[in-house]
């Protein structure tokens, strides 16, 4: 009798266990996002089909389901999900964009222009759609319907991959500066950069010959130069593009970068300088002023570049994480516990954020609430140097307790 209620509380409890552990398609779909993002596409795969199979009319896990597909080989498989994920959702922006894409790709034209545009009607600030649909109608001769989609994308994002460089292979062909016989042996070079640089380079090469006014040729080729750490090379195909066309905002980001690399400094805060003055929003060039100005202990300067920043980019929580340690270096704790806190409504866990807003407390004398910011940074699993320096900030924080309580006692 004793053996026997034993087994059926031991039945009970694994039963309980079972039912509490069933995951919701919800919790399938996230936990397929996150295998998703750790490239562990067998086990995303298995989350998602599990999310599909208890909720049939998940959208979002249809469409990533796809896009899965898409990287792991399956074209049809990829294709066959995206459309499932629009009869489910007439109004999915990114399915009818990848859909796009593939018509795209097989030369279907009329349909991909469709499938943008049931995109932008979907989400009509979508900068990709708007980029996509520009570069039909660059194909298609209309350079200037092309120009117009290109300046959409912009206006919605300036930094929205391969937009403004796409604009400027179009004004090259409108102004002479390209051929357009030549446009396939440059969309060639782009696909060879990461796969076969050497063969891209020689590509480029011959471009610029055949079109020695096509400053984006000379740019690319700069960018070769610049990955293999060939500085002066890199320099010298830059500042050819600018030659060419001395408002070329990237070229003069680039040069930036290059400079800081040799310890140019002076050089590299003209060159970014230049290109914001150049271009306004161009978010790059105004992050790399800021850090720059950051190293080289220019402290107001810094904290105006990182408030110029915040106002580009007000979502981005590394903008206000800059702007933060510009006023910890300038010694305005309370102006850098303001965007700190920042930070963490736009990223909560955010290591760093939590590692400085326990210095800023701690300068504040606030030690109870800097010990309890770096157990939040502990609780994210930090590794090696980090993790030591949390536990020895603790540590030292509640020294510094101890020695306030005593000095203040009677």
């Amino acid at each position: 009798m004793r053996n026997g209620s034993v087994f059926a509380l031991i039945f009970f409890l694994t039963v309980a266990l079972t039912i509490g552990c069933a995951k919701s398609p919800e919790q399938h779909y996230e936990d397929g996002l996150q295998c998703l993002g750790e490239e562990r596409y067998d086990r995303a795969e298995i989350h998602f089909v599990k999310a599909i199979e208890k909720k049939p009319d998940f959208a979002e896990a249809h469409f990533h389901l796809g896009y899965l597909k898409g990287l792991k080989g399956f074209p049809d498989e990829e294709e066959a999900e995206y459309r499932k994920a629009v009869e489910i959702d007439p109004n999915h922006a990114r399915a009818h964009f990848s859909l796009g894409i593939i018509h795209r790709d097989r030369g279907e034209l009329d349909l991909a222009e469709a499938e943008y545009r049931k995109a932008i009607q979907a989400d009509a600030h979508f900068p990709e759609a708007y980029n996509n649909l520009g570069y039909l109608f660059f194909r298609r001769g209309l350079y200037q319907e092309a120009l117009e989609e290109y300046q959409k994308a912009l206006e919605i994002n300036p930094q929205v991959r391969f937009a403004r460089s796409n604009m400027e292979v179009v004004q090259a062909v409108m102004g002479g500066q390209l051929k357009m016989v030549d446009y396939d042996s440059f969309e060639r070079a782009i696909r060879l950069e990461s796969l076969d640089p050497d063969s891209a380079l020689i590509l480029y090469q011959k471009l610029i010959q055949n079109n020695p006014q096509f400053a984006v040729a000379r740019f690319n080729l700069g960018n070769i130069y610049n990955i293999r750490m060939m500085n002066q090379e890199a320099i010298d195909a830059y500042q050819s593009a600018l030659a060419v066309d001395p408002s070329y905002v990237e070229a003069y980001n680039n040069l930036g970068n290059i400079y800081e690399r040799e310890d140019k400094l002076e050089d590299a805060r003209e060159a970014y300088q230049t290109a914001i003055s150049l271009d306004s929003s161009h978010v790059a060039a105004q992050s790399n002023l800021a850090s720059l100005l950051f190293e080289m202990d220019q402290r107001a300067e810094a904290v105006a570049e990182y408030q110029r920043l915040v106002e580009l980019i007000p979502e981005d929580p590394q903008a206000y994480f800059g702007l933060a340690n510009a006023y910890m270096k300038q010694g305005n704790f309370d102006k850098a516990l303001e965007q700190l806190q920042r930070v963490l409504e736009l990223s909560p866990e955010d290591i760093n954020a939590l590692n400085n807003l326990g210095v800023v407390y701690v300068s504040n004398g606030m030690y109870d609430e800097a010990i309890s910011s770096w157990k939040r940074a502990l609780r994210q699993k930090p590794a090696g140097a980090l993790e030591r320096q949390l536990e020895l900030n603790i540590e030292a924080a509640k020294q510094q307790k101890k020695a306030q309580r005593e000095s203040s006692s009677p």
